[in-house]
C-alpha cells in the first residue's frame, strides 16, 4: 500500500466535487499523513459499490487514525441522499428538509447578486476576481461562479489552458507571497498545481488536473473569496 501525505482540506475538496468545491481559510488546514486504501470494498443496500469522480475514474477511501473516510458525494449518490457545498457558509450539506429533492445538488450562495454560473467556453475574466490575479493568456473559461453574497465577493473559476505545470505552480505562488498570504501550502507536483492558503482579507484554492486533453489543455480550478 502506497503512503502518501495528503493535506486535509484539498483531500475533502477533492472527494466532495472533483474540482469544483469552495475554498478552506489557510488557518483551518492541518497537514496529516494518510494512507490511500484501494484495497477496502465498499457495500452499498448489499451491492458492491465503486465510487467515481465526475470523469468516471475511481476514487479511494482513505484510512487516517484507525478511521475510514469515504468520498462525501459518490456515497450521497449512491444512498440517494442530497449534498451541496455552501460556498457563503464554508459549509458541506448532506440530506434536507423531508419531501425535498433526493437528487445531488450543487447550489449558489444565498442572497447572490452577480449572473448565475456559466458553462461553455469563454476567455472573460470574472468580474470579482482581483484585476492582478494571473491567468495564462490561452485560458479558456469552462465552469464560472461569479458571486456576492453578504457583502463577500467569491470566484469559481475552471479553466483549461496548455500552459506548463512548473511555470503555472510558479506564477501562482509568486502572486500569493505579493498579496502577502500567510501559511501557504503547497502541494504541487511536477505533473498537477496544488495550492492553498489564505491572507488577513481573502483565500485562495488553486488546483488543476494531472492530464490533458487530446488537444494538450490541462484544467485548472481556482477557488477565491473574500473573508
Amino acid at each position: 500500500m502506497v503512503k502518501r501525505k495528503w493535506v486535509a482540506g484539498l483531500a475533502v475538496i477533492g472527494m466532495l466535487t472533483t474540482g469544483a468545491a469552495g475554498v478552506y481559510a489557510g488557518s483551518n488546514l492541518q497537514e496529516i499523513k494518510a494512507y490511500l486504501n484501494s484495497g477496502l470494498g465498499i457495500v452499498v443496500n448489499d451491492k458492491d459499490f465503486k465510487p467515481l469522480d465526475s470523469k468516471g475514474k475511481a476514487l479511494a477511501p482513505i484510512t487516517y487514525n484507525n478511521t475510514t473516510y469515504l468520498p462525501v458525494r459518490a456515497i450521497s449518490e449512491a444512498l440517494q441522499v442530497p449534498v451541496e457545498f455552501d460556498v457563503a457558509s464554508n459549509k458541506v450539506r448532506i440530506g434536507g428538509e423531508r419531501g425535498a429533492s433526493t437528487s445531488p445538488v450543487v447550489t449558489p450562495p444565498p442572497t447572490q447578486t452577480e449572473p448565475p454560473a456559466s458553462s461553455g467556453t469563454s476567455s472573460k475574466r470574472p468580474q470579482n476576481l482581483p484585476s492582478d490575479f494571473p491567468l495564462p493568456a490561452d485560458f479558456k473559461t469552462t465552469h464560472l461562479d461569479d458571486a456576492s453574497s453578504g457583502g463577500k465577493k467569491s470566484v469559481l473559476l475552471i479553466y483549461k489552458t496548455k500552459e506548463d505545470v512548473k511555470k503555472l505552480n510558479e506564477l501562482y505562488s509568486d502572486y500569493l507571497k505579493k498579496r502577502n498570504y500567510s501559511d501557504v501550502l503547497n502541494a504541487s507536483t511536477d505533473s498537477s498545481v496544488s495550492l492553498v492558503g489564505d491572507s488577513t482579507t481573502e483565500s485562495s484554492m488553486i488546483s488543476s488536473g494531472s492530464e490533458r486533453d487530446a488537444d494538450g489543455y490541462i484544467e485548472v480550478t481556482i477557488n477565491w473569496r473574500e473573508l
